[in-house]
């Protein structure tokens, strides 16, 4: 009929859905997706000195 044209063509789709999911969840801190890990390096790098002045 006109399924096996149908078939590879679907999982095709969703295997490459699927891979885009994937490479979006690996990196939290590219700063590229609307879900990502964002901090100030600044602000960080200030309260680390901060702790090891008093010791």
């Amino acid at each position: 009929m006109g399924l096996e044209f149908v078939i590879p063509v679907l999982l095709t789709m969703i295997l490459v859905s699927l891979d885009n999911i994937q490479e979006h969840l690996e990196n939290p801190f590219d700063q590229v997706g609307e879900d990502d890990i964002k901090f100030n390096v600044e602000k960080f790098i200030e309260r680390l000195n901060h702790q090891t002045a008093d010791g």
